[in-house]
């Protein structure tokens, strides 16, 4: 619907929309800073600028050259004039550092009855985060009922950061949350930050998506405090958890019971994905995990790719897909399952008619 000019350097074609027609401007998209052609900044700067403060609908901004604009004060500036303006804010891999996100938290975290925030997403992955950012996040998520969707994957919040974050998602006198996705993948968080995720879930009714993949928390205290939660044993019983991913993060044996235990007693993940976890392919575990699998009556979704897998766990696995009513989607590439391990499938297949999909 919007006409732009066509200017000889390709790369530049995102940016040569006319000030005139910044009013209309709802969407920008910048892939990389290499995007950025000499002398274009302050042109972009001031599209950007006239375009938020007059917007009432969504807009996205999105890549790596808004630090390049020193665009993070003026957003902050931005969203203090118009909270109302913004639902959506993607700022991945923008280089903000903690400073950069503490200047633009600053205003969300201000309740105005006649301008509200209306925020929903925000994305600050690949930020260089850590625990400074994390604790303002915490101050954020008890200020604001609209966000739904956070994602901080890919910084270096740590355990410090894991336990802010924790305390944002408990109610509290400050408020309560009402995210209902979550995304943490590799942000440095151990078994003592792990576990204090994983706990706060348990008052917590709104979260039904969880990513938690690339941090080394299932062990010890961490595997523990999953199982808990997963089991309801804590008394979590409206726990809202319908996705959980959490590939690579160390499930050995031990927690891997753990695990099965407290999942075999859930009644809310329909989704639930362990990538790259390298389990043993003992017909111990593989039993245990089977049979959680199988008592568990709404998985609808089973991801197991990379699991270091054999032909003992897929028998196992496929003895369990023969009567499941509900497994539509199982994925178990990159495993070692030979051709035996696979005529296991076969068989289960000729009795399932749920199943939709089998990598």
């Amino acid at each position: 619907r919007r006409k732009m000019a066509t200017p000889k350097d390709h790369h530049a074609v995102h940016l040569m929309l006319p000030e005139e027609k910044a009013e209309y401007l709802r969407r920008v998209n910048f892939p990389n800073k290499d995007d950025l052609t000499s002398g274009c900044p302050d042109h972009v700067s001031r599209v950007l600028l006239r375009a938020l403060y007059g917007s009432s609908e969504l807009v996205v901004l999105r890549g790596a050259v808004l630090s390049s604009l020193n665009l993070g004060k003026r957003i902050s500036a931005i969203l203090e004039h118009n909270p109302g303006g913004i639902s959506e804010l993607r700022l991945s891999d923008a280089q903000l550092g903690d400073d950069g996100a503490v200047q633009l938290l600053a205003p969300l975290r201000t309740w105005d009855a006649e301008h509200p925030s209306i925020l929903r997403v925000l994305d600050l992955s690949r930020n260089s985060l850590t625990v400074r950012a994390a604790s303002h996040i915490e101050k954020l998520l008890h200020a604001t009922l609209c966000l739904r969707e956070l994602d901080l994957s890919h910084n270096i919040l740590g355990n410090d950061g894991a336990k802010c974050l924790a305390g944002a998602l408990k109610p509290s006198v400050e408020g309560f949350c009402s995210l209902e996705r979550l995304s943490l993948r590799r942000c440095g968080i151990g078994v003592e930050g792990g576990a204090a995720i994983m706990l706060s879930l348990e008052t917590n009714e709104s979260l039904h998506s969880l990513n938690m993949s690339g941090n080394r928390f299932a062990s010890g205290d961490g595997a523990e405090a999953l199982s808990k939660v997963l089991s309801g044993s804590s008394g979590a019983s409206n726990l809202g958890i319908r996705s959980l991913v959490i590939g690579d993060v160390a499930l050995n044996s031990s927690a891997l019971k753990s695990f099965c235990n407290g999942f075999s007693k859930n009644n809310s993940v329909t989704d639930l994905r362990l990538p790259s976890n390298r389990l043993d392919d003992s017909p111990e575990l593989m039993s245990c995990l089977a049979d959680s699998i199988a008592t568990h009556g709404i998985l609808t979704l089973l991801n197991l790719s990379g699991c270091s897998i054999g032909d003992s766990g897929a028998r196992s696995l496929a003895a369990v897909l023969t009567n499941h009513q509900c497994l539509e989607i199982v994925l178990l590439g990159n495993n070692e399952i030979s051709d035996s391990g696979a005529g296991s499938f076969g068989r289960a297949l000729e009795r399932n008619v749920i199943l939709r999909e089998l990598h």
